[in-house]
């Protein structure tokens, strides 16, 4: 009996980690494991080195979604009397590639009841200054939603905190963006991810969940040339059936373009330099609540 253990950390934000384990038994079968110890879905793409020294039981490159705290695994078996070269390269991504999204989704404003706010939309950094990214990005949507100094955000939808970032400390004035400063992600249910940005200060930490409604930040933007502000938006990953290329990436990032439920009882997407009262109504904010942690919620 042989055994070997690789155990590898993604350079991720988030220390996603993937361990394979193979024993070479009687049978020459290996096994090939994952597991996700994050507090939301993570998609892994595995590509072997040289395949032709053995079979699996699976499609290779493979590529898998493994729920949050979850595992996946498949199995390998060897040619018989050939050590097999089980070298292999791999790639995570947050998200469920098999996602499927609520795109009528009543979201909130992520503003306090009886507020005002502006919105302008963000173009997308990468696309307007022509950086190469690995990840194809489709249907481009981030909102930003003018505030005052010291506001309190909130989550748009229910959800769970999966990534925080709440240690910037930016250098200069009048930044149009930057990817320093302190942000959150909010997974939802049906595996979409709420990124919010532009913050002073962080109130939630990772793997705490969260109601539609919930104070999770204090606005920033004292440094930017646009002024206080939180800014907004929603994606997930989408499988690529057939891409392009052989070495391309079969997972993309695609955006939501979100339907906010406004102080007229309407639920549509905003407009441009429009002005918006925000709103939460008990039934919005408790519409993904099962009927157990509704009636908590109600006797808090």
């Amino acid at each position: 009996m042989r055994n070997i253990l690789f155990l590898l950390l993604i350079a991720s934000p988030l220390y996603a980690q993937v361990e394979s384990e193979w024993s070479k038994t009687d049978d020459n079968k290996c096994v090939f494991s994952i597991r996700n110890d994050e507090p939301c879905p993570y998609t892994y793409y595995v590509k072997f080195n040289n395949k032709g020294s053995f079979d699996s039981s699976v499609r290779l490159p493979y590529l898998t979604a493994v729920k949050k705290y979850g595992d996946s695994s498949f199995y390998i078996t060897c040619i018989k009397g050939i050590t097999p070269d089980l070298a292999y390269t791999y790639n995570c991504f947050m998200g469920d590639c098999n996602a499927k999204p609520v795109f009528d989704y009543p979201y909130l404003l992520p503003i306090s009841q009886n507020k005002e706010t502006e919105i302008g939309l963000l173009d997308n950094f990468s696309e307007k200054h022509n950086m190469k990214r690995n990840m194809k990005t489709k249907d481009w949507y981030a909102i930003q939603f003018k505030t005052n100094k010291g506001d309190t955000i909130y989550a748009v939808r229910r959800g769970v905190v999966c990534d925080v970032k709440d240690d910037a400390e930016l250098e200069y004035n009048d930044y149009s963006m930057s990817t320093k400063d302190n942000q959150i992600t909010i997974c939802h249910q049906d595996n979409t991810f709420a990124r919010y940005s532009v913050l002073s200060e962080v109130l939630v930490k990772k793997g705490q969940e969260v109601e539609a409604g919930e104070p999770i930040a204090i606005t920033g933007g004292e440094k930017y040339a646009s002024g206080y502000q939180v800014r907004l938006s929603i994606s997930y990953l989408y499988k690529i059936d057939n891409p392009e290329k052989e070495d391309d990436l079969p997972v993309g990032s695609a955006y939501v373009t979100p339907r906010f439920y406004l102080s007229s009882g309407e639920v549509k997407p905003l407009e441009l330099k429009e002005v918006y009262i925000s709103t939460h109504p008990q039934e919005i904010i408790t519409k993904e609540m099962s009927k157990k942690e509704l009636k908590k919620y109600l006797n808090r």
